[in-house]
Order: structure tokens, then C-alpha cells, then sequence
């Protein structure tokens, strides 16, 4: 199977669909999953590349990011 889809990684920031429009107009072929997806679901889709949305909060407060 070849590899076609970009996965974009939503973090309930509206922002992400700003990037899928964008990114869509060059690629067409999208997936936008929840960021609470399970890391053997992500290899199962095997996408061609990851986007990681922005989400709510302020990376230099520690409860807006949780756990790396």
C-alpha cells in the first residue's frame, strides 16, 4: 500500500482545520484524528506525514501541555 495520506493530529484547537484547508489545496487526501488516538491506530493508518495541531494554553505553563 502506498502511502498517501497526511494525518493531522487535532488537540481541540479550531486551528488545525486552518492548516487541513491549507495543506488540502496541494494534498488532497487528509485525515484528521483526535490527539487522544492510539499510537498503533496512527501505525495503522501508516500516513506519508504527521501535523500536530496547536491546542489551548501556553507551552510555558506545564498543565497546558501535559506529559512529552
Amino acid at each position: 500500500m502506498t502511502r498517501k495520506t497526511i494525518l493531522f493530529i487535532d488537540n481541540q484547537d479550531s486551528f488545525v482545520w486552518n492548516l487541513v484547508d491549507y495543506v488540502s489545496q496541494f494534498h488532497p487526501e487528509t485525515e484528521v484524528v483526535s490527539n487522544r488516538i492510539e499510537p498503533s491506530k496512527v501505525k495503522e493508518i501508516d500516513p506519508l506525514g504527521i501535523v500536530i495541531s496547536p491546542g489551548p494554553g501556553h507551552p510555558a505553563n506545564p498543565k497546558d501541555i501535559g506529559s512529552c
